[in-house]
């Protein structure tokens, strides 16, 4: 996973993720990933936020999904931070695994408005 170099331009520009309660999204991701706010005027229903690899929103009127895309974060300590994604409201889909080749570690939760997302470390 951290090996792969994709070529220039291929690579994610922007995500979306589903919060229907806003507030509740908000507290989540910036309390577990401490994710930054980004101010832009005229988008009602959307936060945007800035993370050290990429940007994007909670984006309000779209509809949750728990299957398809998932969308991986990185973070520091997988276990640590499934300690914080439970005490945030979140649920642990699948705990904390080791990638085959000492690639790292990763873990499936769903936030509190039922996005799956997963997460991966070195540790």
């Amino acid at each position: 996973m951290p090996d792969h170099q994709p070529k220039k331009g291929a690579g994610f520009c922007h995500i979306e993720i589903p919060a229907p309660d806003l507030d509740k999204s908000v507290r989540f991701y910036q309390n577990v990933f401490n994710w930054k706010e980004v101010i832009f005027e005229g988008f009602e229903g959307y936060w945007f936020f800035s993370t050290e690899n990429i940007g994007g929103a909670l984006v309000k009127h779209i509809k949750p999904c728990s299957y398809g895309v998932i969308l991986v974060i990185r973070v520091d300590d997988v276990a640590e931070t499934l300690c914080l994604i439970e005490q945030e409201g979140g649920i642990i889909q699948e705990g904390k695994k080791e990638l085959t080749d000492y690639r790292g570690y990763y873990a499936y939760f769903s936030d509190p408005n039922g996005n799956t997302l997963g997460i991966w470390s070195e540790k």
